[in-house]
């Protein structure tokens, strides 16, 4: 199963940990260059510098042939805006880490 993850925050690095453990093929986004050098020699991923929104990052990524897309940043709209771009590239299923209860009208309209 080919997995990317957004965000290599404390979240993100959890998840990617246990995912990479249990041999999925993990691609991780971030911007921070010094912890996706850690996250791919500590585990068997590629790690892709660059915004998880944007759509060369997420062509890069594999987003057209991924499975599953998770959307873990600090940004509610970050996580939102990565998985409509996923999804509209091909990823067949997407999961955005959304904190703000304002955004629960807006991700009904987007299903």
């Amino acid at each position: 199963m080919k997995i990317i993850i957004v965000g290599a925050g404390t979240v993100g690095t959890v998840i990617c940990s246990r995912l990479a453990r249990d041999n999925f093929n993990i691609t991780l986004i971030d911007n921070n260059v010094s912890v996706l050098a850690e996250m791919s020699n500590k585990f068997d991923i590629i790690g892709i510098e660059g915004n998880g929104a944007s759509v060369s990052t997420l062509r890069k990524a594999g987003a057209d042939k991924a499975d599953l897309l998770i959307a873990v940043t600090n940004q509610d709209e970050l996580n939102i805006l990565c998985c409509a771009s996923a999804k509209k590239l091909g990823t067949k299923h997407t999961i955005a880490r959304v904190r703000n209860p304002e955004y629960n009208e807006l991700m009904q309209m987007i299903k």
